[in-house]
């Protein structure tokens, strides 16, 4: 989705910036999958640079996604809840039940923690820095697993997840590589108002790689899904 034009210029070739914190929550199978995009991305834009994904933990990064998503889900859906009472499957029971919590407390420190992050991603993609990671940390999880194993894949995915929704960014999700015979995404992160210029990223990306203009992109993702 396309909300407008770019709201300035950006560079026809980015800075490529691979962000250590992210590429190391990941398993070297990962690493391993995404060998030709990357390749193939240092071929079109030149040699990556140091980066990281957060000026913390990736952990402490999720954590302040996670209680400021959960206090907005329940000020939308929290009336409903407590007049209706809907039968609320296993893993979304337990997030409402945080959430109400959430709504209660003093969100003022994960709000700061969002200003600081927002902050440190701005200046990391300033002059048309383009951050690049796994979009999971592996292939979704199969529908013949437990709840503990979604549970255990949603909190590993979630600090991936969380900074374009986090730091009001337009991410791209990619499907470059394959693990296990399941596909794997790649995760193009670009400066706030370049929507446009990452979907060209995007493009130039797949077509050098001759795959086609089969892309999903998002303005500030949140992943709201795995909360519900």
């Amino acid at each position: 989705m396309l909300c407008g034009p770019d709201e300035k210029a950006f560079p026809a070739r980015p800075r490529l910036l691979l962000p250590a914190d992210a590429w190391a929550a990941v398993p070297k199978e990962l690493h391993e999958a995404f060998s030709r995009p990357l390749s193939e991305a240092r071929a079109l834009w030149g040699g990556e640079e140091e980066a990281r994904l957060a000026p913390c933990t990736l952990g402490r990064f999720a954590e302040a996604f996670r209680h400021l998503q959960a206090a907005e889900a329940w000020r939308s859906w929290g009336s409903f809840i407590e007049q209706v009472h809907p039968a609320l499957g296993p893993g979304v029971r337990e997030r409402f039940a945080f959430a109400r919590e959430a709504a209660s407390e003093d969100l003022r420190p994960w709000r700061e923690e969002r200003s600081r992050i927002k902050a440190f991603l701005d200046e990391e993609l300033a002059g048309g820095g383009l951050l690049v990671f796994p979009t999971l940390p592996g292939p979704g999880p199969l529908r013949s697993g437990s709840d503990a194993d979604m549970e255990h894949f949603r909190s590993s995915a979630f600090a991936l997840l969380s900074p374009a929704g986090l730091a009001g960014l337009p991410s791209l999700s990619l499907p470059l590589g394959t693990l296990q015979g399941a596909p794997v995404g790649l995760t193009l992160l670009g400066p706030a108002g370049c929507d446009e210029w990452v979907l060209r990223c995007g493009c130039e990306l797949m077509e050098s790689l001759g795959r086609p203009r089969m892309l999903f992109s998002s303005a500030g993702f949140a992943p709201i899904f795995f909360f519900l």
